[in-house]
């Protein structure tokens, strides 16, 4: 990437189920990221980041968006309404390049709107040639190492020859030694577990973006965006980033059935002991990402000594049975809606290295346009953040709503399938709304952070302020999809408004 006075950069990294309280900068009591932490000293860290959806289609719906997921004709997928950041970003001439592989976030649910290169794990034929917008020179020569892996990775995309090559590579994975070998080399992790899982590992993703970004020749800024999965369920971590949290590995048969069989049906088998080896394979996988990571951070401190912008943070959290489940989606506890946050902008020194005031995901965006100098959509609900890290008072509301659909405690995607599930957050107290029980709860965060006493009956004129908001917001939700289906309509008439 060449030198340009006027170009900027802005990479945004969103890592899949990652939980603030398992990062030793929230004091948490294992150093499971260390390179992380050294990075984020140089920018900005919210401490109080609240997500607005639980899972990876509600959160990812607003950090797009920057609309709460309910509005505007719901989030799964997203409707043509909606109108992403990206694609703000590349109506104002700014080239967008997505990299990630999870089945939430790929065309079919319209997250690649706005993006010139869209990489998906899932897709064969994914990347569009930025070439064609005559943009820059071309794509590098491929080297003869990645012409051989070309040819080998459509060889064993074959479906006849994988369901041959995985059943023995599956056979061979029981083998303690043989898995830990096919596991710990990057070579093999990269291009085995990728065509195996369809999923882009984070050394794959690190590589890919320190290539591009070494390459890129327009004179234009750029935007990027990559989503890491290791994090993920099913946790499995090198075994060299899994010993650095426990004396010893966890056999293939036993780590099959906490992953698999324990995992989606925990009721009445969980004991601390399984618990604490799944959360150990979890800290295990934060800290392979985080290794990854160093890799790029090291790269772009060397390269960019200024206008070149790093946002760090997850879609959603993970639960450990703090309320009798595991994984995430269904609920709205503190779990899955806590997310870290850090700003890091090369070259220039924070006012405030951290903020404890209460931001929610969707005010990413208009903190993505701002830097751009790209004018805030007026539909977004989000509010730019540099205000804040300046020590600027704006205006904005002094709760954050989270929703998603559920039945019985599974995540779906839209009404006809599911209830709708929400909170009302504000600075101590925080309200959830169940309409598939028609229950509240209110639980007070100072006292009972993990929110295991219902205060619903003690604080009537408190709940009475939370009541006037979700009717409130209950209102607008059919007032929006409305005016949403009116627009769907005149745009299928192709009727100019």
């Amino acid at each position: 990437m060449t030198h340009n006075s006027k170009r900027k950069l802005v990479i945004f990294l969103t890592i899949d189920c990652l939980r603030p309280d398992h990062l030793r900068i929230n004091k948490y009591h294992r150093n499971t990221a260390p390179n992380l932490e050294k990075f984020v000293k140089n920018g900005v860290s919210f401490s109080n980041a609240i997500a607005n959806g639980p899972e990876t289609s509600s959160s990812f719906s607003s950090i797009f968006t920057s609309i709460l997921p309910y509005l505007n004709g719901d989030f799964s997928p997203l409707p043509n309404q909606k109108i992403t950041f990206p694609q703000v970003l590349n109506e104002n001439k700014i080239i967008c390049y997505g990299i990630h592989s999870n089945p939430n976030l790929g065309r079919f649910f319209n997250y690649h709107r706005g993006f010139d290169i869209f990489l998906d794990s899932l897709e064969l034929n994914h990347e569009i040639d930025i070439k064609k917008k005559g943009d820059m020179s071309g794509k590098k020569p491929l080297m003869i190492k990645e012409l051989i892996m070309n040819h080998i990775s459509k060889f064993l995309r074959n479906i006849i020859f994988k369901k041959i090559f995985f059943k023995i590579i599956n056979h061979l994975a029981r083998c303690e030694k043989i898995r830990s070998i096919l596991n710990n080399i990057d070579f093999l992790r990269d291009n085995i577990t990728l065509i195996n899982r369809k999923e882009f590992t984070a050394s794959y993703i690190v590589k890919k973006l320190i290539n591009f970004i070494e390459n890129f020749n327009s004179t234009r800024s750029l935007f990027i965006w990559a989503h890491f999965m290791d994090v993920h369920w099913p946790y499995n971590p090198p075994l060299k980033n899994l010993l650095k949290f426990r004396k010893n590995s966890i056999d293939a048969n036993e780590s099959d059935f906490l992953l698999n069989n324990l995992f989606w049906s925990h009721k009445n088998q969980m004991t601390p002991e399984m618990l604490n080896k799944l959360i150990d394979l979890y800290d295990g996988e934060i800290n392979y990402v985080d290794e990854q990571l160093g890799k790029l951070f090291n790269y772009l401190i060397k390269r960019f000594k200024k206008h070149c912008l790093i946002i760090i943070t997850a879609d959603h959290g993970e639960s450990f049975y703090e309320h009798k489940f595991l994984s995430h989606g269904g609920q709205v506890y503190d779990e899955l809606l806590r997310v870290p946050l850090f700003i890091i902008e090369l070259g220039k020194k924070p006012k405030i290295k951290r903020i404890s005031e209460m931001v929610q995901l969707m005010d990413i965006a208009p903190t993505i346009l701002d830097y751009f100098g790209v004018i805030i959509p007026n539909l977004f609900q989000g509010r730019n953040l540099f205000p804040i890290m300046q020590d600027r008072e704006i205006n904005r509301k002094d709760f954050v709503i989270s929703e998603s659909y559920q039945k019985a405690g599974r995540f779906r995607r839209n009404s006809k399938l599911g209830y709708k599930i929400f909170s009302i957050r504000k600075k101590t107290w925080k309200y959830i709304y169940d309409e598939e029980k028609n229950e509240e709860y209110l639980y007070n965060l100072i006292e009972d952070q993990g929110e295991k006493i219902n205060l619903i009956k003690q604080n009537s004129n408190l709940v009475d302020e939370f009541r006037d908001i979700k009717n409130k917001h209950l209102q607008s939700i059919i007032e929006s999809n409305e005016k949403s289906k009116i627009m769907h309509a005149i745009r299928g008439l192709n009727i100019k408004i």
